[in-house]
């Protein structure tokens, strides 16, 4: 017999006694772990419930990007998919005067459309949107509401030995607004151009059949500027830029102005309109991996824009005046705290000074620079607070979940 106080014997398990054991521990970690997912589920349960019976008595024009003209900001509403017990507008285009009711001004339910592609603008001269069921412009009076027919698509004889692909295929869409002209696209089913109409009467002004500009106007003030896709062969190398195996081409997209390309040599990219200028995003054909901006305002000038500095992003929203407004991104600073902080920024074209407007969290926006509307998955109305000197430098909510 052993005496030492610190000797145990421990008889040996055999395997079926092993493998029992294991089998508890497996079925108290699946017991503990069902447990926990029952618990997150009811959490998300009552927020979703508070959430929704938050929301029953709201109704809001939804997100979609607006168009700001004369102190009113109109909006297609109703699109995208609601959340149980949310009920919003009827669908159309909207009206909306900072402090007032929406006003609807075209439904859905007597003309066709949505926002899939452009199919509606809003200048001086009127609100101009097409049925795209009927594949017809239509202009409406601002003042008197009154609706006139501007443009009707007609059908087109298939030209002999030419497979039509049937009226069914046929559509218009908008694809720019001037002062005194809007540019549309038409397919009549066999058949690609473009179309610019007097705003007022709707008379042709000229019409030319659509071959390698196959991108959108886009404008800049009275500035119009054509996307053209340049296609490069197969065994060209561009660093970043996948090749196209089905179409055999790599694709980059060319800013032309009467013809005459816009860009610096060696950038390339596709063009966002913001406000009265365009921003065009371009990533170099070199190797550097850095990306560039361009900003082509209505007056001809053309100002260089950083997109990245290390940690710091920009988002570019919109042009107003001599003002850019841009959302900052960079790390939290505070110590031992991780997330990003986001700021609203303006920058001065002129000088490219820039001035901290407000720290608040804003990727899409449309601005006079007396009114911001931030849209995304709702809308929210605000009014830009000006400083002596005239510059940006705060937002006073108007109106949340318009």
């Amino acid at each position: 017999m052993n005496r030492d106080p610190f000797y145990y014997h421990l008889e040996e398990l055999d395997d079926d006694l092993i493998q029992e054991s294991a089998d508890a521990r497996r079925n108290r970690w699946k017991t503990v772990l069902a447990a926990l997912g029952v618990i997150a589920l009811v959490i998300v349960l009552v927020n979703l419930v508070l959430a929704i019976s938050a929301r029953e008595d709201m109704q809001d024009l939804g997100g979609e990007k607006g168009v700001l003209c004369d102190g009113v900001y109109y909006i297609y509403a109703g699109s995208g998919f609601a959340l149980p017990g949310e009920v919003r507008v009827p669908r159309g285009i909207f009206a909306y005067t900072p402090g007032q009711e929406p006003e609807l001004l075209v439904s859905v339910e007597d003309y066709s459309m949505d926002t899939i592609f452009p199919s509606w603008d809003v200048s001086a001269q009127g609100l101009f949107f097409i049925d795209q069921s009927q594949n017809t412009l239509w202009r409406m009076d601002l003042e008197t509401r009154a609706v006139t027919l501007l443009y009707d698509l007609p059908e087109a004889e298939t030209p002999e030995g030419t497979v039509s692909l049937g009226s069914d295929n046929a559509c218009l869409f908008l694809d720019g607004l001037w002062e005194d002209h809007i540019a549309l696209i038409a397919n009549t089913g066999w058949e690609s151009y473009n179309l610019v109409l007097d705003c007022r009467t709707g008379e042709v002004l000229s019409r030319e059949l659509r071959g390698q500009r196959e991108g959108w106007n886009r404008l800049a003030g009275d500035r119009l500027l054509e996307e053209y896709r340049v296609d490069y062969p197969e065994g060209t190398e561009y660093p970043g830029w996948e090749f196209d195996k089905k179409e055999g081409f790599y694709h980059y997209t060319d800013l032309r102005e009467n013809g005459v390309s816009v860009l610096p040599e060696g950038m390339k990219g596709s063009a966002q309109e913001i406000g009265d200028g365009v921003l065009a995003v371009y990533q170099p054909l070199d190797e550097s991996g850095g990306r560039q901006g361009l900003l082509l305002l209505a007056d001809g000038r053309n100002v260089d824009l950083v997109l990245d500095e290390g940690d710091v992003h920009y988002e570019y929203l919109a042009v107003s005046g001599n003002w850019l407004f841009y959302t900052q991104q960079q790390p939290n600073p505070t110590p031992g705290m991780s997330g990003s902080i986001y700021a609203l920024w303006v920058m001065d074209l002129d000088t490219g000074e820039r001035h901290l407007v407000e720290e608040r969290y804003i990727f899409q926006a449309v601005t006079d620079g007396t009114w911001l509307y931030d849209y995304g998955n709702y809308t929210s109305c605000y009014r830009v607070e000006h400083d002596e000197a005239g510059v940006p430098c705060g937002l006073t909510l108007v109106e949340s979940g318009i």
